[in-house]
């Protein structure tokens, strides 16, 4: 066999493409290695994803066109049709949950294991339900690159995961004090779910979050980078919606039809569903009863019973009426 024979036989491989898959842990580890960028292939591109419908971009203008209406507040970015959070992130918190939530995931499977317990919960990768609006179907890649947690198993991972539970604080404090929409004052979590760049299998198409979650009356959705690098989502209609550094976190209407965006094997995405507490309806204040024995005399000199009003007892109601105006 000739030497252009061998060349002939030998098989084929893109021009710039290296046939070695790292780990999300060994790119992270070179990000913060180097201050060059990085070339690596993505695991999904927005050219990847199809194009929205005429009826969700209607229906997204038709809300969104509302929603400008009563912003009050919020660094509002009309062009992607989101809110954007500025969060404290000094103690580099979002790498610390990252590598947290690495330290417990692992294969598919979060295992969790508090200080002295003898025996760790798990909790398996994946939606909470079977999900196929994604760009892979695989249900072994989506177990390994998606992470689901219902808000029942939220004090099992708080015991595990304090650097979690702290992203989610913040979270919840930036939307509550930087929003102030619709007078919103008691949101709760109803669901964590940690998107992985690992397989594309992870990466929805257009859907709407309170479609798919008809019982949990959601009121906002945010999403918050955990690591290093760029990635995106799009609200249909709407630009591409770009998170470049860790903590980086937009929030926006559950009700949008939106998409993953670009992603690559070393991001991790934190999407946290929030509903409205219930506000407890104050009790009505009971007058204080006071027993006073017949005969008795107040400081103006009418007794108890003798039917006659105590003037005194209409000076406050006077002076405030004449302090306001009153005719």
């Amino acid at each position: 066999m000739d030497s252009h024979q061998a060349k002939k036989r030998r098989p084929s491989r893109p021009s710039g493409q290296s046939g070695v898959r790292l780990d999300g842990d060994m790119l992270l580890s070179m990000h913060g290695a180097t201050d060059k960028q990085l070339v690596v292939t993505p695991t999904a591109t927005v050219g990847d994803y199809t194009a929205a419908d005429d009826k969700m971009v209607g229906h997204n203008s038709n809300m969104i066109e509302a929603r400008d209406q009563e912003i009050g507040a919020g660094q509002w970015d009309g062009e992607c049709g989101v809110w954007r959070l500025n969060l404290d992130n000094h103690d580099d918190l979002a790498i610390q949950a990252y590598r947290e939530f690495r330290d417990h995931f692992r294969d598919g499977v979060l295992a969790l294991k508090a200080p002295l317990e003898q025996d760790p919960t798990t909790i398996q990768g994946g939606w909470l339900k079977p999900y196929s609006n994604t760009l892979s179907r695989d249900q072994a890649d989506q177990r390994k690159s998606v992470l689901a947690i219902h808000y029942k198993s939220f004090p099992k991972v708080r015991k595990s995961m304090p650097f979690l539970n702290e992203v989610v604080e913040r979270v919840k404090k930036g939307v509550l004090e930087q929003l102030k929409i619709d007078g919103r004052t008691n949101l709760k979590a109803v669901e964590y779910t940690f998107f992985c760049g690992t397989y594309n299998a992870s990466c929805t198409n257009f859907h709407q979050d309170t479609a798919e979650h008809p019982d949990d009356k959601l009121v906002l959705t945010t999403l918050t980078l955990l690591t290093l690098g760029s990635t995106s989502m799009c609200i249909a209609g709407k630009q591409e919606t770009w998170l470049r550094q860790p903590f980086d976190t937009v929030c926006f209407d559950p009700d949008l039809f939106h998409r993953s965006g670009e992603t690559y094997e070393h991001i991790v995405k934190l999407s946290i569903h929030w509903r409205e507490l219930a506000r407890p309806v104050p009790k009505a204040e009971q007058p204080v009863m006071v027993k006073i024995e017949a005969g008795v005399k107040l400081e103006s000199g009418v007794p108890v019973g003798s039917g006659v009003t105590d003037p005194a007892s209409n000076e406050g109601e006077a002076g405030s009426s004449a302090e306001h105006g009153g005719a």
